[in-house]
């Protein structure tokens, strides 16, 4: 079953180090060498070794939830796919003396596959690795297309990197929005500056197309280390402009990037939306309870880690040529649901929508679907 992604995801967040926590339920099958709160370098390995385990290097730029729960989904993906083998855990931390070591490390260390999980780790390793000898998979990065490291979805890179993507393509995002926001007029996005990942692959493309679905798209970019300060001087500004399309904004919606530092602050951003509803791009946004965003559209980081996990285990079965794998897209995109959440803001949503969420939560605020799954509720 899914973690709580963000309900686990505000946890971690909350505290900067571990950069690295095991599933609990998982711990009866690995064990975890090195201690993820004072060392940039762990090692993940099974308790019940076997002969002939494959070695598998993982490249993370920083401490991120996400991150974690990716790595916990593929240690249980491939697992389930019955490959065997030890992972070197690093996280470089944006430091180009660690990266350099771990670069060192893996041209030298003799591993059959390296994971790069975020999109820093990605832009970090395609740069200075692209064309090496170890097949590279990509997990949690967003669109390599939009970010010029694929040339299509539906051809290989011809190079040792195989791509997923957390992305849903710009225009199928804008199909979903228009209809459950019948009449959309305004669209105002919630990101951080300073990602330059989500800005090139989701910002940027969304204020592209905008006028082509007769929707205006306001950017509201945080650039400091506060971004709720940021939000909090722009965030009204972004209101009273809506308004002059949409004067009593029922034709408007917030909308959050797939950023960590952005989407995180989702409480302050439910404060500050004055009832436009708080729609985002991660469906682990939406979450039992008040803080939560009213309705995802996107891919989850597990079903991104469960694609990546299969992506490893074809390569590292042989029944696959890194070089050879297209573009690794979640199709159909994920949706989540807080009735709670949409009943504050008076947004209705349409029956197919329902029926197709991963997730839901009810109009109490409680967790009632997930992962496709009922969730059983405790007794009262």
């Amino acid at each position: 079953m899914r973690l709580v992604a963000f309900a686990a995801a505000a946890a971690l967040a909350a505290v900067p180090a571990p950069w690295f926590a095991l599933d609990p339920a998982l711990a009866g099958a690995w064990h975890v060498k090195g201690d993820p709160r004072t060392s940039p370098r762990i090692e993940i390995v099974p308790k019940a070794p076997v002969a002939g385990q494959k070695r598998i290097f993982v490249l993370t730029s920083k401490a991120s939830a996400s991150y974690s729960i990716g790595m916990n989904r593929i240690l249980r993906v491939l697992g389930q796919e019955g490959v065997h083998a030890t992972f070197t855990d690093v996280n470089y931390n944006k430091r180009e003396d660690l990266g350099g070591q771990a670069l060192a490390d893996i041209r030298g260390g003799h591993y059959d596959l390296v994971l790069a999980i975020g999109s820093e780790a990605t832009d970090y390793l395609y740069k200075r690795y692209r064309g090496g000898a170890t097949p590279v998979v990509s997990a949690e990065a967003k669109d390599p297309v939009l970010l010029g490291q694929a040339k299509d979805y539906d051809q290989g890179s011809g190079t040792n990197f195989a791509f997923t993507s957390l992305n849903v393509p710009v225009k199928l995002q804008m199909t979903y929005l228009q209809r459950l926001r019948k009449g959309l007029a305004n669209v105002a996005v919630l990101y951080s500056a300073r990602n330059q990942s989500s800005v090139e692959t989701q910002v940027n493309p969304l204020a592209a197309i905008g006028p082509e679905y007769g929707v205006d798209v306001l950017r509201v970019g945080a650039s400091s280390d506060d971004l709720v300060a940021d939000f909090r001087r722009q965030m009204p500004d972004a209101i009273a402009r809506m308004k002059r399309r949409d004067p009593d904004l029922s034709h408007s919606i917030f909308w959050i990037v797939g950023a960590t530092e952005v989407f995180s602050q989702i409480r302050a951003i439910n404060r500050l939306a004055g009832g436009v509803p708080v729609l985002s791009a991660v469906p682990d946004v939406v979450a039992p309870g008040e803080d939560s965003a009213t309705l995802a559209i996107g891919v989850t980081f597990e079903d991104n880690a469960h694609l990546a996990g299969l992506y490893a285990a074809r390569i590292l079965k042989g029944t696959a040529r890194v070089g050879d794998l297209a573009v690794g897209v979640v199709q159909p995109p994920d949706i989540a649901i807080s009735f709670l959440k949409a009943r504050q803001c008076h947004l209705a949503i349409p029956f197919d929508f329902f029926e197709t969420a991963s997730r839901v939560v009810d109009a109490g605020g409680r967790l009632v679907r997930d992962d496709n799954r009922p969730v059983s509720q405790p007794t009262p």
